[in-house]
């Protein structure tokens, strides 16, 4: 089968990359039709046009044609020699030279056609077809070879056509089989390709091409397991058959086997070391068995192949994104899209990247790009949400993940985000309602769980809240987000002991967790230590310079050790970052004005 290893790996889906993958290459040596009317030739005429011993043949082809040079049966038996030593230039210059003494004669036609069709002159097969299907309508290999010529030319109805005649004349034939099968792929009719590809091989089942054939409309049919097999059969034939590999390893990738995948793509690899497409199969392998290192020198190397391929350039974004590499993650997605990438992943990655730097503006102007080509795409949903909210723009972001919601109504995890966002607004009910939801759609959402619990808390459901809180433990005890609500609804339970070892567990978990010190700078102050209350709230606010509520425990916890002046400047901040405080400070207000 001969293509080019560029064009074995194109996407199947577009016609053009299909013929150039999957042609049925036309073989340069075909025997020739026996020739009905009697030769010419006086020296011994029915050896001389019957392909003789070679090379010896051709000297006495040769000689022959010196006597006899109008006898078109000795330039076309000359032509069939030429053909066995693989001289298709000098055969088609013999063919011709037969046609033009008898232009009727279909059997020359189809003779120089077929070498024609070898050299890819689609064109010129097309011209000799049509020539011989005047003289014989009911030539099937005649229409075997138009149809190859036309589906080349992308003139797909008109080799359709020829192919069904083909076949209504000789169904047993297996490249007139083959080439309808060829055609049927490239109009997507893969259960026409299917059988006819497999009707042939029930003449010839090592037949290498019909069984690429079949494997490729088996593939786009999405019967994985069948198309398998057939890669597998080719392989067996030929150990090296890089295309079959190269499928094998993208089957395997489409049943997220990476490691299976990895294999075929670096058996492909022994064969052609710098194959781009292999090259990125087992980069994409890589990544996704976690090793982003080994995925991007793969992408490497296939850019190196192929500079200017932008799909590389985005699948090394990506490795260089989950690497931490930012910089070079953003200007591969840059080069990408500088070379026409139209893949929205370019465009979310470095939207995503420009949410890392804070860079709300950019996060939006790249969520916008994406949403202009689609619309209801979640993860630009999402981010922009996250982006407008940022900058303060609370209503706008809710309605980015409401959109987000409507887009993709079984993603537990907006429904978790925007939860998080209708907590911080202190509507309480929409939140637990989004977690709810989160919750049917994945009973194993922790988050959803945790925050659920807060908010049932502040609702004054503490059995609720508490409950929540358990089963968020179970679901994993490592994280430090349950076991500090749970420390919360044990202080409006009264239970400080259990509150302080749930903060102390918590932020040995999170040793930077503002919200662990704050909160168990509150516990301690319900215990009365004081002086450890205050350590914990300053803790906090290093972590939280404008925390309010750890300015009020630690300005609560001054007053009790009455360092009034630390106490009145803590006070005072408490309330001004955070005006609702006023209530809850009021008896540490009124010993503050005694004080003062």
């Amino acid at each position: 089968m001969q293509m080019s290893l560029t064009s074995c790996f194109a996407h199947a889906s577009t016609r053009r990359a299909l013929a150039l993958a999957l042609a049925l290459a036309a073989p340069v040596a075909f025997a020739a039709s026996p020739d009905a009317n009697p030769p010419t030739s006086a020296q011994n005429p029915a050896a001389l046009t019957k392909p003789p011993a070679l090379p010896e043949g051709l000297a006495a082809l040769t000689s022959a044609l010196q006597a006899q040079p109008q006898d078109a049966a000795l330039w076309n038996a000359r032509g069939e020699v030429r053909v066995s030593l693989k001289d298709p230039v000098g055969a088609i210059d013999d063919f011709s030279e037969a046609i033009r003494l008898d232009p009727f004669k279909v059997d020359f036609r189809l003779s120089r056609a077929r070498l024609l069709a070898g050299q890819g002159a689609w064109a010129k097969v097309i011209a000799d077809a049509t020539s011989g299907l005047a003289v014989a309508p009911a030539q099937a290999g005649l229409l075997e070879l138009r149809a190859r010529a036309r589906w080349n030319l992308g003139q797909l109805d008109d080799a359709l056509a020829d192919a069904d005649k083909a076949v209504s004349l000789d169904a047993g034939n297996v490249q007139v089989r083959g080439t309808r099968a060829m055609v049927y792929l490239l109009q997507h009719n893969w259960a026409g390709a299917i059988q006819d590809a497999s009707l042939a091989l029930q003449q010839n089942s090592d037949d290498i091409d019909l069984l690429m054939l079949k494997a490729v409309a088996y593939r786009e049919q999405q019967q994985s397991s069948e198309a398998r097999e057939c890669f597998e059969h080719i392989l067996k034939l030929d150990p090296k058959d890089v295309v079959a590999l190269f499928n094998i390893g993208k089957l395997d990738l489409a049943k997220s086997d990476w490691a299976a995948a990895a294999a075929a793509f670096s058996r492909a690899l022994e064969i052609a070391p710098q194959l781009p497409e292999a090259l990125a199969g087992r980069g994409r392998a890589r990544f996704e068995s976690d090793d982003a290192a080994g995925a991007a020198e793969d992408f490497s190397l296939a850019i190196r192949a192929r500079p200017d391929q932008a799909d590389n350039y985005l699948l090394r974004a990506r490795a260089a994104e989950k690497l931490g590499d930012y910089e070079h993650a953003v200007t591969d997605a840059g080069k990408a899209i500088a070379l026409g990438s139209h893949d929205l992943q370019a465009h979310l990655l470095i939207a995503r990247n420009d949410e890392k730097q804070a860079a709300w503006d950019a996060v939006i102007q790249h969520s916008d790009r994406v949403l202009e080509i689609s619309p209801n795409n979640t993860e630009a949903l999402r981010l922009k949400g996250r982006a407008l909210l940022a900058r303060g723009q609370t209503a706008e972001g809710l309605a980015a993940f409401s959109q987000a919601i409507a887009a993709s109504p079984d993603e537990w995890r907006l429904r978790v985000e925007r939860a998080s966002v209708f907590h911080q607004q202190q509507r309480y009910d929409e939140a637990v309602a989004d977690c709810d939801k989160a919750i049917e759609l994945n009973p194993k959402a922790m988050y959803a769980y945790s925050l659920r619990a807060y908010c049932n808390l502040q609702k004054n459901k503490i059995d609720d809240a508490l409950r929540d809180c358990e089963k968020a433990i179970d679901l994993d005890p490592k994280q430090p987000l349950p076991l500090l609500v749970r420390a919360r609804v044990m202080l409006s339970r009264g239970d400080s002991n259990k509150a302080v070892t749930d903060c102390t567990t918590a932020l040995k978990l999170m040793p930077n967790s503002a919200w662990g010190y704050s909160t168990l700078a509150l516990a301690l102050l319900k215990q009365g230590r004081n002086e450890e209350a205050a350590a914990a709230a300053t803790k906090a606010l290093q972590i939280a310079p404008s925390d309010a509520e750890s300015f009020a425990t630690r300005g609560r916890a001054f007053v009790a050790l009455r360092r009034y002046k630390s106490a009145a400047h803590d006070v005072d901040r408490a309330i001004e970052l955070d005006p609702t405080l006023k209530s809850t400070l009021s008896a540490d207000l009124e010993e503050l004005r005694n004080r003062r």
